[in-house]
């Protein structure tokens, strides 16, 4: 049966092999390695397809289709999946796949599914996913713990593919992708004229530098603000991955190789400001360059003038540059020059009146203009740097008045859109001398915003048969953007130390999503062009872009000659493609579910690709920040991940992959549980989230003063009877092995009481409600005591179960109790 991905495969290359240059040398997929080659790849097993850091979770998802243009590529997995060793084809783990939400078909995917959960295998090594009774493969995959820095080398390359002005040329660039300096020749970037007046030779500027804005090659001021933002912000959180061997040509230069690249973007935005402070908004052709390289591309050059719009957003970009810049030695006395042009900048900003329509849209082909609601925010994001790059009071006060104006106020996921400008409050968080009160007031506002129930924060697997939620709303023209924004939302949750419950799921989320853009996805792609020299199975083959051109041999992976350069981040599902101006005819995009509404193509109007594949400088930083956070080399372990801890539980009947063995695990087999499983432990929630009922669990308060740890669980009893509810991982754990479930109380009202009691998958109840304060002392309010109850007496001994309940029984409209030390313990020795 033809997998969907190789449906959608098929479509790709009937589309590119039109044009003869496309199918003069096409190019092939590397050769599967190892033992994988002998076995059938399908592509409804998905995995990360460049791989897993050893402590990371790792789940496989099985896609059965059954909405959309795939509906009919029905699959069942078999009973029993395997990781297997692609060097020698040991078996080093064995289980079983479990289905997702009880077999419940996702809407936004139009798919049902299974997750296979791998999480114990820790051992360096590659490796792929077996169905037994099938006989067929995941893509292969790396466990190490440097596996993504490969991956962040090629999206930051992209960067060095979009510079404009710049030869590219072996060895920086293969030859495939060689290209002479583009716009450099007479009436083109070096001598641009003004569109407003273009006979006036008197005004022709030196625009020359900066990166092709996306899949055009026109430069804008204010498209910059967020890539150069993200990238700067990337280097500061995670600047260990951030090496100065990327294979560019200032490679070894004493300068990390990311910062290069947002200079020949700084450098650019100095020709783009006027000796007044303020800056031009773009350079551009008044027509679209299409089919050539760019050095090839000879048509004039045009820029839009100086703008408010502009002149505001180099302040901020300018000050941020500088600040990061005088973090390194070779870039000190640069750092200083951006200093003062970002405060020119600034000056002239305040003393010119808003301008919000300087771009007619003459110069192809994005209509740059802000709007005063953009200029206001962005006009924060100039504040914050400039105050910390001066420790001048004016900006810190601006920032008081008006911190509020930023996106993060209008928006749910603080840093969804406008990722800069919640990203400069939160850095604003962090300075020495920022303002206590409206530091306080900042991160209490991300706090509620994490709070707020509204899906963008934390792992819940309920969300997402993919792992990987994005509301339907944001499956529109660029969603790509949006869902590494997700990612990077939930590491901001860490990073900035935000108080809030179970912290470790912000992380899985991060990941999760990470795992969506390398392949876990209903089309089986890495979500990058042309990734297959970097371990791809599956890659995006083409992208809208007017450089790698539809028929020529830039313009597929496989079957032209050379395919889009490597790294690039297409723009993403588009359920809005038919509104934005793609055929209802063409299916995919058009008429699928939203995480379907994509298609491996790139064409000109009629049919309009740029809405669904075109890349862009924004799209890519997004994706950078996430992965480089993700590839920093810390192994701080994700929620829920079974096993991944010395205190932590094995994941359910699996066995221990650091001791592979070549056999299969028996469904009747369990290997001894060494230690105990802990649902919280040390201030540490394992479990992947509660569905607590009439109650609300605070995983870390600090006011109980706990058994061990840092923080304990404060339980917040709304009304009789509520009670704290756990649920396990894929809903799904596993009680053989284990012989007692412990629990610490701490209550707040005399005669506390309790009871606890069991549910399998279904919400079914299983075994005995139990009283578990006949296992111990009578509670004492103020005191700690711990309850130590046999499996046997819950009648839950040897099964698999998917939450329980700690309830109370005081019978009050409010109550407030303290648990810690939660966890199944293993058979008395």
């Amino acid at each position: 049966m033809r997998s969907s991905i190789t449906t959608v495969l098929i479509m790709s290359l009937s589309l590119a092999a039109c044009g003869s240059r496309a199918a003069e040398s096409p190019r092939r997929l590397p050769t599967a390695p190892g033992t994988s080659a002998a076995v059938r790849l399908d592509t409804h097993l998905l995995v990360d397809q460049f791989g897993y850091r050893p402590d990371d979770p790792k789940v496989a998802v099985i896609r059965n289709p059954r909405v959309g243009y795939d509906s009919a590529d029905h699959f069942e997995p078999g009973t029993t999946y395997e990781v297997r060793s692609v060097t020698d084809n040991a078996v080093v783990f064995s289980g079983h796949p479990d289905a997702w939400h009880y077999g419940e078909l996702q809407a936004s995917s139009g798919d049902s599914g299974w997750w296979f959960d791998f999480g114990t295998v820790r051992t360096p090594g590659t490796y792929f996913v077996y169905d037994v009774q099938r006989g067929v493969r995941s893509a292969t995959f790396v466990v190490g713990q440097d596996v993504y820095k490969p991956i962040l080398r090629a999206a930051v390359r992209m960067y060095f593919y979009q510079r404009s002005g710049f030869s590219k040329r072996p060895p920086h660039a293969p030859a495939c992708w060689a290209d002479e300096p583009a716009y450099a020749g007479p009436g083109q970037d070096t001598e641009a004229r003004d569109i407003t007046d273009r006979d006036n030779k008197a005004k022709a500027r030196n625009l020359s530098g900066g990166w092709f804005d996306a899949g055009d090659t026109n430069k804008y001021v204010t498209f910059a603000a967020t890539a150069v933002h993200q990238l700067l912000t990337a280097y500061e959180q995670s600047p260990a991955v951030f090496s100065d061997d990327f294979g560019i040509p200032e490679s070894g230069n004493g300068v990390p190789d990311v910062l290069d690249e947002v200079r020949w973007e700084t450098d650019w935005l100095k020709r783009m400001q006027y000796p007044d402070g303020s800056a031009a908004l773009k350079v551009g052709e008044i027509v679209d360059a299409t089919g050539t390289a760019p050095g090839q591309d000879r048509k004039p050059r045009f820029y839009v003038p100086s703008c408010t719009s502009a002149t505001i957003a180099v302040a901020g970009m300018l000050a941020h540059a500088a600040l990061v810049y005088g973090t390194v030695e070779p870039l000190r006395n640069e750092g200083a020059d951006l200093k003062t042009r970002a405060t020119s900048a600034w000056r002239n900003f305040q003393h010119t009146t808003l301008q919000t329509q300087c771009d007619n849209g003459t110069v192809r082909a994005g209509i740059a203009d802000w709007t005063a609601v953009d200029q206001a925010g962005e006009a924060v994001v100039g504040a914050v740097y400039l105050y910390a790059l001066t420790g001048d009071a004016q900006f810190q006060d601006y920032v008081k008045a008006h911190y509020r104006d930023v996106r993060s106020y209008r928006d749910m996921g603080w840093s969804r859109y406008n990722a800069e400008q919640g990203e400069a409050l939160l850095y604003y968080t962090t300075l020495p001398n920022a303002d206590a009160a409206t530091k306080t007031a900042i991160l209490a506002d991300k706090a509620a915003d994490v709070s707020a129930g509204n899906q963008i924060y934390g792992f819940k697997p309920r969300d997402d048969l993919y792992r990987a939620y994005l509301h339907d709303a944001q499956y529109h023209w660029g969603s790509n953007g949006l869902r590494a924004n997700y990612g990077n939302s939930n590491l901001d949750i860490g990073t900035y130390h935000i108080q809030s419950d179970a912290q470790l799921d912000y992380r899985t989320r991060a990941l999760e999503i990470l795992h969506y853009f390398h392949g876990v996805n209903p089309f089986a792609m890495v979500y990058l062009s042309n990734m297959y020299e970097q371990g791809a199975t599956r890659s995006a083959n083409e992208i809208y872009h007017t450089w790698f051109w539809q028929d020529s041999k830039w313009s597929n992976a496989l079957s032209s000659q050379c395919g889009p350069a490597p790294g690039y981040v297409p723009g993403g599902p588009n359920a809005d493609a038919v509104k934005n101006g793609v055929p209802s005819s063409l299916m995919p995009p058009a008429g699928q579910p939203p995480q379907k509404s994509y298609r491996d193509w790139n064409r000109a109007w009629p049919q309009s690709s740029w809405a669904v594949t075109e890349p862009g400088i924004y799209y890519q930083s997004a994706y950078v920040q996430l992965i480089s956070r993700l590839a920093s080399g810390d192994s701080r372990p994700a929620s829920g991940t079974a096993g991944q801890h010395d205190t932590g539980p094995p994941a359910a009947g699996q066995r221990d992959a650091a001791k592979p063995d070549s056999a299969p695990a028996s469904a009747s087999k369990t290997a001894p549980a060494r230690a105990p499983a802990w649902v919280y432990h040390k201030g540490t929630f394992y479990w992947p989230g509660d569905y607590s009922f009439s109650a609300k669990a605070l995983y870390a308060d600090k006011t109980g003063q706990t058994v061990s740890g840092s923080n304990s669980i404060k339980v917040l009893v709304t009304g009789p009877w509520g009670g704290f509810l756990p649920y396990a991982r894929n809903w799904d754990f596993d009680a053989r092995g284990y012989a007692y479930l412990t629990f610490s109380l701490k209550p707040t009202v005399p005669s506390q009481k309790l009871q606890v009691f069991f549910e399998k998958v279904g919400d079914v109840p299983v075994g005995k409600v139990v009283d578990p304060l006949e296992y111990g002392p009578a509670p004492v309010v103020g005191q700690w005591t711990t309850y130590k109850i046999p499996l046997s007496d819950l009648g839950v001994t040897g099964i698999h179960i998917y939450k329980f309940a700690i309830q109370d029984e005081t019978g009050l409209e409010n109550n407030v109790f303290y648990l810690d030390e939660i966890g199944f313990l293993p058979p008395d020795p």
